[in-house]
């Protein structure tokens, strides 16, 4: 059994690694999943912090990272091609928008404050954009709030809508459910394409040292995918018993619907939209004009995930034939 070292960049990853770990599907494939989680303190080791991502990840203290979304395309861009980006489970923001009660319409939300846990682009650059196709002018919202620690659930973001000192909070599954449970809404928002949650990253040395490695993690993440999707019982009981906890969840109706949800985002086959990659991309360029320099799937390598399918791992796995998740095409 080979050991396998991952850094998950937040929390709101774990549902489909804590299944990935405990359903069996890296076993099968000869793995055992080391997991930390940044900014938690998880198997008595000491927290990692969210700004040494890049450097854990280059220095070989892991194998592979959930996240790091942008510091490829700006690493690229000053000369640093080591990581690379081997494949990507949803291709749809989950980010939920928590309101108060009667408002409707995201104009609404104008000249009042909206909760954010980060003013990473991921995060609040997505609901901005979001917004803005909504017809919200963005710039007369207050986006504020980001400075919780990253171990709060997001009971203090509905704490802030229930009581009036913010129209709304973004929140991450299931806490949505959690607020339409207190009396509050949910705002629908455009569906907006993006690379987020759980991107597989790794260096480029380090998979082609390990090519075999990487490729059976990678065939255990699709079998990790098709359990989530077909399982719904076990992975509920995975949930209950390593996610919930962690995010401060109690009721069985959260966790069944924190279930369902994931379910219906995870890709079978995980590849990148190429409207979420412009997105990402898009969003870096914003934050630093330097990674303009950069195309957007220079840090892309599909070829192992390419093999998997050409092999037929996914008509293998599925009886129907596999379709991801619907992408809009609207960004």
């Amino acid at each position: 059994m080979e050991t396998v070292r991952v850094l998950v960049s937040a929390m709101s990853h774990m549902p489909l690694w804590s299944v990935w770990r405990d359903s069996g599907a890296a076993e099968r494939h000869g793995i055992k999943l080391d997991i930390d989680v940044a900014e938690w303190t998880l198997n008595g080791r000491e927290a990692r912090r969210m700004q040494d991502r890049a450097e854990l990840l280059r220095s070989g203290a892991y194998a592979f990272l959930s996240g790091l979304h942008h510091e490829p395309y700006t690493s690229r861009a000053s000369g640093d091609k080591g990581f690379v980006y081997l494949a990507q489970a949803q291709n749809d923001w989950d980010d939920r928008l928590v309101v108060a009660a009667g408002i409707t319409d995201p104009r609404q939300l104008e000249g009042g404050k909206v909760v954010v846990s980060s003013q990473a682009p991921c995060v609040v650059g997505n609901l901005r954009e979001a917004l803005r196709i909504a017809g919200a002018r963005v710039e007369a919202i207050d986006f504020s709030g980001g400075d919780r620690p990253r171990s709060e659930s997001f009971g203090w973001a509905i704490d802030a809508v229930e009581s009036g000192a913010a129209v709304g909070a973004a929140v991450d599954l299931p806490f949505d459910n959690v607020a339409r449970r207190r009396g509050l809404s949910v705002l629908e928002l455009p569906p907006v394409p993006v690379i987020h949650n759980v991107t597989i990253c790794s260096r480029i040395d380090w998979v082609d040292e390990n090519r075999e490695l990487t490729r059976s993690f990678l065939w255990s993440m699709v079998e990790a995918v098709h359990f989530f999707k077909t399982q719904p019982e076990r992975v509920r009981e995975i949930l209950a018993a390593n996610v919930a906890p962690a995010i401060g969840i109690t009721q069985d109706e959260d966790i069944a619907y924190l279930q369902s949800a994931w379910a219906g985002l995870l890709n079978v086959k995980p590849y990148p939209h190429p409207l979420a990659i412009w997105n990402v991309y898009r969003l870096d360029v914003a934050k630093d004009p330097e990674a303009s320099r950069i195309d957007p799937l220079e840090p892309w390598d599909l070829s192992l995930l390419r093999e998997l399918d050409n092999a037929g791992i996914f008509e293998d796995l599925y009886a129907e034939p596999v379709r991801n998740p619907a992408v809009t095409a609207l960004i």
